[in-house]
């Protein structure tokens, strides 16, 4: 019971993370741009009856470069290395002039100016027309300007030498003051909590991996950092909040690693689910080139990793097509063990990532970097993982408790049986053949001294068989109670050892015949056995109280001086059956050497619980 508690409140809390970071990723995914000035032939109209909305200034505009004039799509990539001018004429009504606008584009590819009216209104990293002059950079800034009635000139000097494409290739927003200003601060605002959420995560999943000795769960915890982390660089507002002056290489070099190191690991932990043990040297291989892939990005040329990510895009697509297709043939030929809802959940999420790469993938083709799903794909995956990671664990934890209490229920039984057995048919036999010696010989029958013999030897045969049999089971402990059990228990071994055992207990509360009385009395005898098996102790003292709402059972022998030194750190059955038990009434149970070559046993178990 305290397991599924513990294991509810973990599945609870992560469930918590993850709505709220539905939530966040929700109202971040909302396009404020609804509605786009259409620019023919370099000129567009702003509307005259709304001013409430943000709009994307989309369509042909005028690009001057190598000394021509052309009509150039934005958003999109218009070439590699180089510079040109971007312009077009925006129409404003009279009734317009004069209020303070915004200008905004996410990234210009990958330095410029702006100018409205031939003024210049911001500058994005430093625009030079070499690359000795160019110093290129992801950050953005909101440029504000008073419109005038009728034409407005609105330029974009754009200047790149450092990555393989160049242009105006995310959209142009415009919009009233301060409309902009405050969506790019709901979206600082909401990224920084992304990434602090999913930090946390990393760690929480990371702890309770170690906790559950799930060790897989390592590889998860990485991935979903190196995804935020790859997230926070791409959004590129909360990056320079934190570094203001980070080299643009550089921040660009850590997204691309970032997710080919985030897409290994999340390949390597869910490796045995998806593929096998039989398929793991593949796989293990597949995440060393993911991995050598990662750390090579940072160390080559960006141009040339930057052909390299888009590559990866196919391996990538390749194996969520995979778990997909082999998540549909578990359901339908009854392999998983899982519930609906979280086969719904892992489809879902699969989905949503497989959506978000064919999307960015074909907007990259096309030289449209404007509206990336990928990233909070990514979120949704990693989030929706770690609530299957968890439920998966959590499941298989049940389970292996359910085989714990099955083998002590199964232990219990086959011990009361070949107690019943010997009681009821053995131990009768050897009582019967005990009167019939002592009849004879009482009479006077010859060999009186054989017959004299006999009768000893079947009652010292019943002897023993009377000490099994309330060895293999606490029979009178329903009458006499858990501590005259436990004190004949600690006498009966005494005598036969030859050592010193000591008792102080307290067994107010478990005084009735009780499962759990029953087990404490079973962990006690296990505890003098492990210590008179496997050491050569003089003493050993049992001790038995309340405090704090929890019972405590600690047995300590001063035989630890005489274990062989491997034996310290050698799995012990014995003491796994004690700890099994003492689990199954919502405990815990520790062994291990203590001062003074002393050996400890201490087990806690609520008293709600008995």
């Amino acid at each position: 019971m305290v397991l599924q508690m513990k294991s509810d409140l973990k599945v609870a809390i992560l469930s918590c993370f993850t709505i709220v970071l539905m939530v966040l990723i929700g109202i971040r995914a909302v396009p404020e741009v609804r509605h786009i000035i259409e620019v023919e032939d370099g000129t567009g109209v702003f509307p005259e009856t709304d001013e409430s909305f943000i709009y994307s200034l989309n369509g042909e505009w005028q690009l001057f470069r190598d000394g021509q004039t052309t009509l150039q799509e934005v958003p999109a990539v218009a070439w590699a290395h180089g510079f040109g001018t971007y312009s077009m004429t925006l129409m404003v009504p009279d009734n317009y002039a004069g209020k303070e606008f915004e200008l905004f584009t996410h990234n210009i590819g990958t330095s410029g100016q702006v100018f409205v009216n031939g003024q210049l209104i911001g500058t994005q990293g430093i625009y030079g027309e070499s690359a000795a002059s160019a110093v290129p950079t992801a950050r953005s800034d909101v440029y504000r300007f008073s419109a005038q009635g009728g034409e407005n000139l609105i330029e974009y000097r754009v200047s790149n030498f450092v990555h393989p494409r160049a242009g105006l290739w995310e959209q142009v927003l415009i919009a009233s003051s301060p409309l902009i200003a405050e969506r790019n601060d709901r979206n600082l605002m909401i990224e920084i909590f992304q990434g602090a959420i999913m930090i946390f995560i990393t760690f929480y999943i990371a702890f309770f991996a170690s906790q559950m000795r799930e060790y897989h769960l390592f590889f998860f915890a990485a991935a979903v950092f190196f995804i935020a982390l790859g997230n926070l660089t791409r959004g590129a507002f909360s990056i320079y909040l934190i570094f203001p002056h980070i080299d643009y290489v550089l921040l660009k070099k850590i997204g691309i690693s970032t997710y080919f190191l985030g897409a290994g690991f999340i390949i390597r932990s869910l490796a045995s689910d998806l593929f096998g043990n039989r398929r793991m040297p593949v796989i293990k291989g597949i995440v060393f080139i993911f991995a050598f892939l990662g750390i090579l990005t940072m160390v080559i040329p960006f141009h040339i990793g930057y052909y390299i990510s888009l590559v990866f895009l196919i391996p990538m697509i390749c194996y969520l097509l995979y778990a997909i297709i082999m998540q549909y043939h578990l359901i339908f030929t009854n392999q998983t063990h899982l519930d609906f809802i979280w086969v719904l959940l892992r489809l879902l999420i699969q989905l949503a990532v497989l959506y978000g790469l064919f999307h960015d993938s074909l907007a990259v083709l096309n030289g449209r970097y404007d509206v990336e799903l990928l990233p909070d794909a990514a979120f949704i995956y990693a989030i929706g993982y770690c609530l299957l990671l968890v439920q998966t664990v959590l499941e298989d934890r049940k389970q292996v408790e359910l085989a714990k209490s099955q083998i002590i229920t199964a232990s219990d039984e086959t011990r009361n049986q070949i107690r019943n057995d010997l009681h009821d048919r053995l131990a009768q036999l050897t009582v019967g053949m005990e009167y019939v010696g002592e009849s004879l010989w009482r009479r006077g029958h010859a060999e009186g001294d054989d017959l004299k013999m006999l009768k000893e030897t079947a009652s010292e045969i019943n002897s023993e068989l009377r000490d099994i049999i309330n060895g293999l089971g606490p029979a009178r402990l329903d009458t006499i109670g858990l501590a005259a059990a436990i004190e004949q228990m600690a006498e009966k071994n005494a005598r036969l050892h030859q050592i010193e055992i000591t008792t102080k207990l307290d067994c107010e509360g478990i005084q009735e015949w009780t499962t759990a009385a029953e087990q404490i009395y079973l962990v006690t005898r296990e505890g003098i056995t492990n210590a008179v098996v496997h050491s050569s102790p003089t003493y050993i003292a049992i001790r038995l109280y309340s405090r704090r709402g929890r019972y405590h059972l600690h047995i300590i022998n001063d035989g630890a001086e005489t274990l062989p030194f491997h034996s310290l750190f050698k799995k012990d059955h014995g003491i796994d059956i004690m700890r099994y038990r003492i689990e199954a009434l919502g405990g815990t149970l520790s062994a291990g050497p203590g001062n003074d070559n002393t050996f400890h046993i201490r087990a806690e178990v609520p008293e709600e619980l008995i």
